[in-house]
């Protein structure tokens, strides 16, 4: 039993210990002095900030779309192609096929094709008398440099476009115009000023 009351004498004493020290006043002790000039603490709005930097986040996806889409119009109504001079002189050069290439053409195979620079009025005027001259699926105007936009609209025609050079490089063409025919016999290539070619399809 005195055990039990001492236990209980303690906990009485630890309760009175604790609420002595919510009543009594709290302690203040002396502010140290500045060692310098003192600045008030401005604290950033950190939903400001965050909101900023998702509308500048915007801003640049949005140029960044904006550059993609100009560099796919240029692309698109001036690709890639091969600058090529302009033809001073005629040329002709004729290139027969091997007979192992022959056998597997057709009877009948004809194309020819009309390389140009749209950025030469000239060449747009021979592209369309071409066009008038062959109207057939077998003929084609070839933009080699220039814009493939503005021939099309120009031809009022479907053309087509000699990416990087690809195909004026493997028919070894050197200047323009320069117009194909390709048969199942040879391939033959002529090269001449526009004024010269015109004269091919002066029935017109």
């Amino acid at each position: 039993m005195r055990a039990i009351s001492l236990i209980a004498t303690k906990k009485g004493l630890l309760a009175q210990v604790v609420a002595l020290g919510f009543c009594l006043p709290s302690a203040t002790f002396p502010q140290a002095p500045a060692l310098g000039p003192t600045y008030p603490v401005i604290e950033p709005n950190f939903l400001l900030v965050l909101k900023e930097h998702a509308e500048d986040e915007k801003r640049t996806v949005t140029q960044r779309y904006r550059e993609t889409q100009e560099r796919f119009k240029t692309h698109f109504e001036r690709p890639a192609g091969r600058s090529l001079p302009e033809a001073a002189t005629p040329t002709e050069h004729r290139e027969a096929l091997p007979s192992e290439v022959s056998a597997r053409v057709p009877q009948d195979f004809y194309r020819e094709w009309l390389f140009i620079d749209a950025s030469h009025p000239d060449h747009l005027t021979l592209a369309r008398r071409f066009y008038a001259h062959c109207p057939t699926p077998a003929c084609r105007v070839i933009v080699v440099s220039g814009s493939f936009k503005d021939a099309g609209e120009v031809l009022a025609r479907r053309v087509w476009f000699d990416q990087a050079g690809a195909l004026s490089r493997r028919l070894k063409l050197t200047a323009l115009p320069a117009l194909v025919r390709l048969n199942r016999e040879a391939i033959t290539l002529n090269s001449a000023p526009p004024t010269l070619l015109l004269k091919d399809f002066s029935h017109e």
